[in-house]
């Protein structure tokens, strides 16, 4: 039976690679003014969220994605795949009955080998974040999925 340190331990040893991306997302949340979400709030997969909330909340989230067989990697080598997307959502009548989000993303890369991440990172942090900025309240009610609030 494992134990929770050793659950937890297993993780750790699998989000430590991160540290080499972290200051790429760092610097990029200085420049842009994104924050780096709780990591517990994202489970415990490799996984960097950013987020910038105004009227619309903006995002861009990176994490590794599943084996072909579709379940989580259990070890880390620098050929794990990962996906960069970014995106956009408004939440509407928040405390009601009819509480909605309008919501639009996009898939900037997927399946990137993480040794591959680094070298356009910034460039592609930069160039969609001109994307979603660009996208209003107007934006994702006339072009993004609406869903239900609950």
């Amino acid at each position: 039976m494992v134990t929770d340190g050793e659950f937890e331990a297993h993780f750790e040893r699998l989000r430590a690679h991160l540290v080499e991306v972290r200051p790429i997302f760092e610097s990029f949340c200085s420049a842009y003014g994104y924050e780096i979400a709780d990591r517990r709030s994202h489970g415990r997969y490799p996984r960097i969220r950013l987020d910038q909330e105004d009227e619309i909340i903006r995002f861009f989230d990176f994490y590794m994605t599943l084996d072909p067989n579709g379940q989580r990697y259990e070890t880390f080598s620098r050929d794990r795949p990962y996906e960069l997307g970014c995106g956009a959502f408004v939440d509407l009548d928040k405390g009601t009955p009819h509480a909605h989000r309008y919501g639009k993303a996009i898939i900037i890369y997927e399946d990137r080998p993480f040794h591959k991440v680094a070298d356009t990172l910034m460039a592609d942090l930069e160039e969609y974040e001109q994307v979603i900025r660009q996208w209003t309240l107007e934006t994702l009610k006339n072009e993004g999925e609406r869903s239900p609030l609950r």
